[in-house]
């Protein structure tokens, strides 16, 4: 199952600066990196300790990051959790039973308002550059629900995706997200000035479970 999603950089006498996502697969517990612009795996897979729930990457690429929420710890590797908005004020907590986004004050832990309403069984959430959009993931729903943060509301309705949408991330210019498929054993990129799926998801052998994403 494809668990969680990250990104990263790698840089060659070929091709400079190409973008890496980085996925753990909860089954097997091991950590896939593949290329993002031609969308083929990278090198050998990376085994991590068991039960790992989503993936970080450092900001220089060197870590990759993996929670354990069993045993309640992190663990580094060389290479639903809260979202911190990009000023560090607030933390967005997907709430899935409540089909809901709950907002803290980073600072006292204490909700800010309202929970914001935003679908079915939602898992994660991805902010934009600015904090101002928030792309839900939602497990239950299959779909990827906008939340304009400033309003605290929905912005239309859900975007159906493929089977069991659970980590996303955006690319750094804000026009993708990239969707981990838990039990859809896959990897999909939705093209935001479009709210359609671009080209066919990547696909993972059914063993492998993906939870999250993240990019770098």
């Amino acid at each position: 199952m494809v668990a969680a999603l990250t990104w990263g950089r790698q840089t060659s006498a070929r091709a400079a600066d190409v973008p890496i996502a980085y996925t753990y697969d909860i089954d097997n517990s091991l950590i896939y990196k593949f290329n993002t612009k031609d969308r083929t795996l990278v090198g050998d897979p990376i085994s991590t300790a068991k039960y790992g729930r989503d993936i970080a990457v450092t900001r220089d690429g060197k870590y990759a990051v993996v929670f354990l929420p069993v045993d309640r710890t992190v663990v580094r590797y060389d290479l639903g959790r809260p979202v911190v908005s990009p000023d560090g004020k607030y933390l967005y907590v997907p709430m899935t039973r409540a089909g809901s986004v709950l907002v803290l004050d980073a600072a006292t832990d204490q909700p800010v308002g309202k929970p914001i309403s935003a679908c079915d069984g939602p898992a994660y959430i991805a902010l934009n550059a600015d904090g101002s959009r928030g792309y839900v993931s939602c497990s239950s729903g299959d779909a990827i629900a906008i939340v304009d943060t400033q309003k605290a509301v929905r912005i239309g309705d859900p975007v159906k995706v493929t089977r069991d949408p659970l980590g996303s991330a955006l690319t750094a210019d804000g026009k993708q997200l990239w969707i981990a498929h838990g039990f859809g054993h896959a990897v999909s990129v939705l093209d935001l000035t479009t709210n359609t799926i671009d080209g066919d998801p990547i696909g993972f052998p059914k063993s492998r479970a993906m939870v999250g994403i993240n990019i770098r």
